[in-house]
């Protein structure tokens, strides 16, 4: 950014990582009946601010263009790449950000391909496992069990998304307390059908699957990535950066 002209600060991550926060499977009765569907609050957290954000506020509107297109590319989004499944990504090969990232990972292109899918594995696995026929039966069964207590829903995604949306003209202590109610049905069902332990069963097995499918490409990815730790410190060593 220098080279064209521009100043640039890092977002610096904290040093200290936040510690983990309980994890509420589906069927945990207790815990829904102590928090209900209460998210993770570490993803309510505010972003550290961008360094950068008064010193672009104060450039002209052109500037500021010209700011953007130099730290990441005109948009034109030349790099794409396609999956097996007919999923598409795509990238800019141009500006300071990919210029950044050859020259740590060596290979943009390849990086946008076997990074998407060797982050991906456990999302991949719960995804598949949530269309097993095993799973869908056991949903059906979880709906009608939430019938008999007068909330219909057909799946879990269905009653989390109903009680965590806004409803006109509902008080926060009316929308927590249905959100409770359900959150604690939605468990209870789950464990007496048995649909959350049949998720994590299917969820494991298709873990060992996605990951042999994607051995290729995780073992290039975590190659890159050893790649950009060395580099990465070798810079930060002949900058002083500790």
């Amino acid at each position: 950014m220098k080279k064209q002209g521009y100043k640039f600060r890092p977002t610096i991550p904290p040093r200290e990582t936040e510690p983990d926060y309980p994890h509420i499977d589906g069927d945990d009765i207790s815990a829904r009946q102590q928090r209900g569907y209460d998210p993770d609050p570490r993803m309510l957290q505010k972003q550290p601010e961008d360094p950068n954000t008064d010193y672009i506020a104060k450039l002209s509107e052109s500037e500021r263009k010209r700011h953007g297109i130099a730290l990441t590319g005109d948009g034109d989004l030349d790099l794409k790449v396609t999956f097996a499944n007919g999923d598409k990504i795509s990238s800019d090969s141009d500006g300071c950000l990919a210029e950044s990232t050859t020259k740590l990972y060596g290979d943009q292109q390849q990086l946008l391909r076997v990074q998407v899918l060797a982050i991906n594995v456990d999302a991949e696995a719960m995804a598949r496992a949530r269309k097993d026929s095993a799973y869908l039966s056991k949903v059906g069964e979880w709906s009608s069990c939430m019938a008999q207590e007068s909330l219909n829903y057909k799946t879990p995604e269905e009653a989390l998304n109903d009680v965590l949306k806004k409803q006109p003209g509902q008080d926060t202590t009316a929308a927590r307390k249905r959100e409770m109610l359900v959150a604690v049905a939605d468990a209870t069902c789950s464990k007496r059908v048995g649909l959350s332990e049949t998720e994590r069963r299917l969820t494991g097995a298709y873990i060992d699957k996605v990951a042999r499918e994607r051995q290729v490409e995780v073992s290039t990815f975590t190659q890159m990535r050893a790649r950009a730790l060395q580099i990465a410190t070798k810079l930060m060593r002949k900058n002083n950066i500790s």
